[in-house]
């Protein structure tokens, strides 16, 4: 009898994540940089967490960031899927999802 696997997603909001602590000199990693500058930081235990958490799942960006915004981000995300926009914006295989934004569009 063939076995079936199911595909393991983890579901990452990314915003509202600039509460600060203390945090060692060197120890932030700049993973979105937008006009020249770094704008987004993780720790570096931070990304290794989330690097091991996606050789294991994949991750998929649940975020209120635009799509120019969620393809400046050097993560270990998803490309394949994201919700972007609040909920506005299903990505699949890496494009908007046509039935997903008309059902959001008529809901507007």
């Amino acid at each position: 009898m063939p076995t079936q696997t199911a595909d393991l997603f983890l579901l990452e909001e990314l915003d509202d994540a600039d509460r600060t602590s203390e945090v060692e000199d060197g120890d932030l990693v700049c993973v979105e940089r937008s006009d020249g500058g770094d704008v987004s930081f993780l720790t570096r235990r931070a990304l290794s967490g989330l690097t091991r958490l996606a050789e294991a799942a994949e991750l998929v960006a649940v975020s209120a960031r635009s799509r120019a915004q969620y393809a400046r981000l050097a993560l270990p995300l998803s490309r394949r899927f994201a919700v972007l926009a609040n909920g506005g914006i299903l990505m699949v295989d890496g494009a908007p999802d046509p039935t997903w934004w008309l059902t959001v569009a008529r809901q507007l």
